[in-house]
């Protein structure tokens, strides 16, 4: 009895100890299982990514009518306003990512490369239900610029919204030319004649004992002032790099025009008539230093350097002037090069549907104009109505009433035709070829056969 109870005790321990075993080991191979619950709900309110404004005028309009159309439809909405460098990068990493997407992205530099990769890829909603309705308010060339090749379903369509546009104006002081007896009557149209002038009003102006610049032309990688000017530049010559089939079109002629463009510019900055440091601008340094009066002359994308003088009525009315590009080399008048400011709905997000209806209602004509008043004028609208408004029709302004001249002839830039030359500005193409002049002291036609070397490379990779 007693060898019994022994054994059946021992039995008992050891089933005992094999349990707790068996226990233990289910708790380790439990912890390495995820834990699985219940799916996390789809986000019910629209996201909306914006750019914040130069203005607070402009900011508050976006606010308002969003806050409007909230109240209207009882959807709520989460707009997150960033700065435009934010903005940019956080877009091309959402859109690259399995993260959540927002319902709607705004910025001001999407054109520039971005949108028309997304377009290409596939990652954007066709926007043609927003478009088609008002269709006839929107300027052909606005809509032109937002038409894109999905090359995923191999077809074009709108995949983008025009809400405003710009093109690379001309400021200049002038006062700084009375005070050596000029006027804007004395500004040659002619394009030899053009530049030569500020070259003259510099030296004039240098023997009355003012260090100032002729011109603040931009001439680093780092400044996209840098590639739209250029790029105007190559207009006024008849370059054309990229035809409306999208096809390269770069040849020896238009190498010959751009050496002879890098050879002008690289004289305008060995005989001091451009700042030194102008190869390590950023985008408002060109505005900092004309506003400064470092500069006589620039060249900028928007109206945002006399706008920021619009409080100052002696400055914006009196001492500043906006004027034209002069009529290109061959003598005929220049065509502008307009950028649109686009907003786009990313192809995944959770409330396409709500996004579409606040988009149409954002893009009603007295909501839209107001936004681009609140801009300053910093960007021209894309509605033809909307320019019908006093404020674009104020002949004592002489900055924005001059903006009209500028849109009676323009051509969309390239990416429109072809996102790979989107490119172009993303590596700086032209920023290269200006710094390797001046910096490493390389030739003009060097640096010139060097940038259609990168120019066929990039398009040799979207092939």
């Amino acid at each position: 009895m007693f060898f019994f109870k022994r054994k059946f005790r021992s039995q008992f321990r050891s089933t005992i100890r094999i349990l707790l075993a068996l226990v233990m080991l289910s708790s380790i191979i439990a912890c390495d299982q995820p834990i699985i619950g219940p799916e996390e709900p789809a986000r019910e309110n629209v996201e909306v990514w914006w750019s914040e404004g130069y203005y607070p005028e402009e900011t508050n309009a976006i606010r308002k009518f969003i806050d409007e159309w909230s109240e209207q439809s009882n959807v709520a909405v989460d707009v997150q306003f960033y700065s435009e460098k934010d903005l940019t990068q956080k877009a091309e990493s959402v859109m690259n990512s399995d993260e959540t997407l927002p319902d709607i992205i705004y910025g001001y530099t999407l054109d520039f490369s971005l949108v028309p990769t997304f377009a290409w890829n596939g990652k954007l909603v066709d926007t043609s239900d927003i478009i088609d309705p008002v269709q006839d308010l929107f300027m052909p060339e606005a809509l032109e610029s937002v038409n894109y090749r999905n090359d995923v379903e191999d077809r074009r369509s709108f995949y983008a919204v025009p809400i405003a546009q710009n093109t690379i104006y001309i400021h200049y002081w002038r006062s700084l030319l009375e005070e050596v007896g000029f006027s804007e009557e004395d500004i040659p149209e002619n394009w030899e004649g053009f530049w030569e002038f500020w070259l003259e009003v510099q030296s004039a102006l240098r023997e009355e004992g003012q260090e100032v610049y002729a011109l603040g032309l931009p001439m680093s990688t780092a400044a996209t002032d840098t590639h739209y000017t250029i790029e105007q530049i190559l207009q006024g010559y008849d370059i054309q790099i990229v035809d409306e089939n999208g096809e390269l079109t770069f040849n020896d002629s238009d190498l010959e025009k751009l050496t002879e463009i890098l050879s002008q510019i690289k004289d305008f900055y060995e005989n001091d008539y451009i700042p030194s440091n102008v190869t390590n601008w950023t985008d408002p340094d060109n505005n900092i230093s004309f506003l400064s009066r470092e500069t006589l002359m620039t060249p900028n994308p928007t109206l945002s350097i006399p706008g920021s003088q619009r409080q100052n009525p002696s400055t914006y009315k009196e001492e500043m002037g906006t004027i034209e590009w002069p009529n290109k080399v061959n003598g005929e008048p220049m065509e502008y090069i307009t950028s649109i400011k686009q907003l786009i709905l990313p192809e995944g997000a959770p409330q396409t549907e709500k996004a579409q209806d606040l988009v149409s209602y954002l893009i009603q004509p007295e909501h839209l104009a107001e936004f681009n008043e609140g801009s300053q004028g910093r960007f021209y609208p894309v509605m033809e109505t909307i320019l019908e408004r006093p404020f674009w029709n104020d002949p004592e302004d002489p900055h924005v009433y001059k903006t009209h001249q500028y849109f009676e002839r323009t051509r969309p830039s390239y990416t429109v035709f072809n996102p790979a030359y989107a490119e172009v500005e993303a590596r700086g193409v032209w920023g290269n070829a200006l710094s390797r002049m001046v910096e490493e002291d390389v030739s003009p036609r060097d640096s010139a056969e060097k940038a259609r070397e990168e120019i066929e490379q990039i398009f040799e990779e979207w092939e």
